[in-house]
């Protein structure tokens, strides 16, 4: 595996992405891979980006890691906005358990 910059592997996540049950996922720490075991549930959805304009599929995924009590939202959808030169926006939501 090709090493990360610390930032990168700070909030390196490997997740298996299955049914709308929950799934282990593991936070990496650190330079020498602290690993903390954790939760993330995954689901789509079909969400309309704005009034009048067609929904399209968006990934969510509800991540928990316990040890460090966080809880972060993830979701990953097709980017519309012109300004924005991407085909996927991601927004990642963390909060405190």
């Amino acid at each position: 595996m090709k090493r990360l910059h610390r930032p990168l592997a700070t909030l390196l996540m490997l997740c298996l992405i299955t049914a709308a049950r929950a799934q282990k996922v593991v936070l990496y720490e650190g330079d020498f891979g602290t690993q903390l075991v954790g939760s993330a549930v995954w689901r789509t959805e079909r969400v309309a980006p704005g009034p009048g304009q067609k929904p399209d599929i968006v990934v969510r995924a509800e991540i928990e890691i316990p040890e460090r009590n966080v809880q972060m939202r993830l979701s990953l959808q097709r980017n519309d906005d012109k300004q924005l030169p991407a085909s996927h926006a991601l927004e990642i939501v963390f909060a405190a358990a």
